[in-house]
C-alpha cells in the first residue's frame, strides 16, 4: 500500500514537473534567461517518471523508455552554471563544450537502448568502443563529480561577481536569492548521491529510493517556483548587467519583495539623509540603493501614493518640523535650505499643504 502511494506520488510529481517545465519555456516573462531552469525541471521530471517504470516493474514492458537518466545528470551541472551566469549578467552564454559529455551520453544511450532492447540484450555489443564509452559515462560517480564541479564553478563566479559589485542593499537582496538557488541545487546533489550510495549498498529499500527521488524533484521545483514567484529577479530584469531594465517591460514583483524594496528605499534616505541634497534626483537614489530607476519610481508611486519629488519633500518637511520647534534661533530660510529645499515658495507650498499654516505660524505654536 505504501509503495503504491509513493508510486502515484512519483507519477504525479513527474507529470506536474513536465507541465511546469513547459510553462517556464513558453512563459514570455524572461523565458530567454529561464531556459536552463526549464530544461532542468523537464529533465528531473522525466527521470522521476523513469524511476516509476523501474521500481514498479514496468521497465520490462516498456524497455525503450528507460535510458536517459545518466545523460541528464551530466547536463544538470552546465545548465545550473548557465543559469547562475545569466542571473548576474544575461548577456553571458556558456560554451557548448560544457554540454558535450551529456550530449554524447544521451546520443549513445538512445542508440544502444534501441539496439539492445532497453539494455536487456547487451552481450553482442559489450565489446564495442562506443558502448564502453557510453557505459562509463553512465557512472553515478562521474555525474556526481560533474554536478559538484559546476557547483564549485558557480560559487566561484558568485564570489568574483560579488567582489566587483556595489555593496548596497540591493546587493544584499541578490545575495539572499542566490543562496536559495544554491540550497536547492545542493539538495539535488545530496539526494542524488544518497540515492546511489543506498542502491549500491542497501538494495532492498525501494521506499527510501522513492522518497529520495521525490526530494530530488522537489529541489528542482523549488528553484522553478522561485523563478515564477519573483520573475523580475530571476529572469534578469533587475540583476542584469548595470541594473538597467528594458523599456516597456512589465515587472512582476511579489508584494513581499515590493515591501522589502520599499524598506530599502526608506532606510537609505533616512540613514544617509539624502533628502538634504537639494539637487537629489531619481538616478541618485537609484545609485545609492542599487535598484533600477523604473522599479524605484514604480514602488515609490505605489507605496507612498506620491511622485518622487513629493516623496522626498515629505522627509524634508519632517526634519523642518523638528528644526522649527527645537532651533529657536534659526531662521526659516536657513532651515529650508538645510533640509534640502531650493527656494522659499516650494517649501511654503509643501508645508502649508501638510499643516494648513506657514512655517512661522507653526514655529510660534510649538515654541518651547
Amino acid at each position: 500500500m505504501g509503495s503504491t502511494i509513493l508510486y502515484y506520488a512519483l507519477l504525479g510529481t513527474g507529470v506536474f514537473g513536465m507541465g511546469f517545465g513547459i510553462y517556464l519555456y513558453i512563459n514570455k516573462s524572461g523565458k530567454i534567461n529561464n531556459w536552463p531552469i526549464a530544461t532542468i525541471t523537464l529533465g528531473i521530471s522525466l527521470i522521476t517518471l523513469q524511476y516509476v517504470l523501474f521500481w514498479s516493474g514496468l521497465r520490462v514492458q516498456y524497455p525503450l523508455l528507460y535510458f536517459y537518466d545518466h545523460a541528464w545528470y551530466l547536463l544538470f551541472g552546465p545548465l545550473f552554471y548557465t543559469y547562475v551566469l545569466k542571473f548576474y549578467n544575461n548577456k553571458i552564454n556558456v560554451g557548448v563544450t560544457h554540454f558535450i559529455p551529456g550530449l554524447i551520453s544521451l546520443t549513445l544511450s538512445i542508440y544502444y537502448v534501441v539496439k539492445t532492447n532497453g539494455f536487456f540484450e547487451m552481450e553482442p555489443v559489450k565489446d564495442e568502443i562506443a558502448f564502453k564509452i557510453m557505459w562509463n559515462l553512465r557512472s553515478a560517480w562521474l555525474a556526481s563529480f560533474s554536478m559538484l564541479t559546476y557547483l564549485w564553478f558557480s560559487i566561484d563566479y558568485i564570489k568574483v561577481s560579488s567582489y566587483h559589485s556595489v555593496q548596497n542593499r540591493a546587493f544584499g537582496l541578490r545575495k539572499k536569492w542566490i543562496r536559495y538557488l544554491l540550497f536547492f541545487y545542493c539538495l539535488l546533489i545530496l539526494s542524488y548521491g544518497s540515492y546511489w550510495v543506498l542502491i549500491n549498498n542497501v538494495p532492498h529499500l525501494p521506499m527510501y529510493y522513492d522518497i529520495l527521488t521525490i526530494v530530488m524533484a522537489l529541489s528542482v521545483f523549488g528553484i522553478g517556483y522561485m523563478v515564477v514567484k519573483e520573475r523580475s529577479i530571476f529572469n534578469g530584469e533587475i540583476f542584469s548587467k548595470l541594473f538597467v531594465g528594458e523599456q516597456g517591460q512589465r515587472n512582476t514583483l511579489s508584494k513581499s519583495t515590493k515591501n522589502e524594496f520599499y524598506e530599502i528605499i526608506l532606510n537609505t534616505i533616512s540613514t544617509e539623509k539624502l533628502y538634504r541634497i537639494n539637487t537629489l534626483r531619481l538616478v541618485d537614489l537609484a545609485d545609492k540603493t542599487g535598484l533600477p530607476m523604473h522599479i524605484l519610481s514604480r514602488i515609490i508611486n505605489e507605496k507612498s501614493q506620491k511622485n518622487f519629488n513629493q516623496f522626498i519633500n515629505e522627509f524634508r518637511i519632517q526634519e523642518a518640523e523638528i528644526l522649527l520647534t527645537q532651533e529657536s534661533s534659526a531662521s526659516v530660510k536657513s532651515i529650508y535650505y538645510d533640509v534640502g529645499f531650493n527656494n522659499k515658495d516650494t517649501f511654503y507650498k509643501a508645508f502649508r499643504k501638510k499643516h494648513n499654516c506657514t512655517p512661522l505660524d507653526y514655529k510660534r505654536r510649538h515654541a518651547m
